[in-house]
């Protein structure tokens, strides 16, 4: 009996860990072109955390009104990439860790420089939705909300469909 229990304890620890292998993002799966598809902005008081507003900007006129830095084509090839926002466009290095986050460094590739240096740029938290949809979570900006000088928490989520 107490075998019995040792071997469904092992079969559910190894089933859990094969399929959490299976949800982490790999850079091999972000090979290819990327292009913005929708952006949800949430806005949150910063004092009691509820939502204020909430909006879903779907155009390429309101995604560049965006206050912060929302990458609108993104291209990836082996350790490098390029992303074109509202500003211009920049290329760099990226990685994805095992916490799918998605690190960027500006800055062109290095075949010595090591996974640890581009992980001193900037992260996004990204995951995939139905092998076809790459979903980012921008980092989060504060600032007092003009006219009523609320001081807000404004979050971006990024949704993005590869390019044929």
């Amino acid at each position: 009996m107490y075998i019995r229990h040792i071997l469904i304890v092992m079969i559910l620890f190894f089933a859990g860990k094969v399929s959490a292998q299976d949800s982490v993002l790999s850079a091999k799966v972000l090979q290819g072109k990327w292009h913005i598809t929708k952006v949800v902005s949430k806005t949150y008081s910063q004092q009691d955390r509820k939502l204020l507003q909430e909006k879903v900007l779907a155009t390429t006129d309101a995604f560049k009104t965006v206050r912060g830095f929302v990458p609108l084509v993104m291209l990836f090839r082996e350790q490098n990439c390029s992303i074109q926002h509202a500003y211009g466009v920049e290329s760099g290095q990226y990685t994805v860790d095992l916490s799918s986050r998605l690190w960027y460094r500006r800055g062109e590739y290095k075949p010595q420089q090591p996974a640890a240096d581009i992980k001193s740029g900037s992260f996004w938290l990204c995951k995939m939705e139905d092998n076809k949809i790459l979903i980012l979570e921008m980092p989060a900006s504060y600032y007092n909300e003009d006219g009523t000088n609320l001081p807000v928490k404004l979050v971006y989520t990024c949704y993005y469909e590869r390019a044929n």
